[in-house]
């Protein structure tokens, strides 16, 4: 797992991603709960939201999904980051 406890919820996501791909066998708690650590952080979630959301999706955490969203939306800065804050609650709410 990578040091930088900036990006930790996006690294989780991705190598959690990737694991599954491949079909190698997975813990899954050993990613999310970084991923989950890293929402108190407030810097780029809004920018990877759609991707967190995805991976969290799929592996069946929608209520995790669905908070990453709204946090995402809450701290969104510009229309860029709130677009996709807003794209990555709408999948998490279809999905619940």
């Amino acid at each position: 797992m990578i040091g930088n406890v900036s990006t930790i919820r996006t690294a989780a996501s991705v190598a959690l991603a990737a694991r599954l791909e491949l079909g190698e066998p997975v813990v899954a708690e050993r990613y999310l709960n970084p991923i989950e650590h890293g929402f108190g952080m407030v810097s780029n979630l809004s920018l990877y939201v759609r991707l967190i959301v995805d991976v969290l999706l799929t592996v069946g955490e929608t209520a995790m999904a669905e908070r990453a969203a709204r946090l995402a939306y809450g701290r969104a800065g510009g229309r860029l980051r709130e677009m996709f804050a807003r794209q990555a609650l709408g999948d998490a709410l279809s999905a619940l």
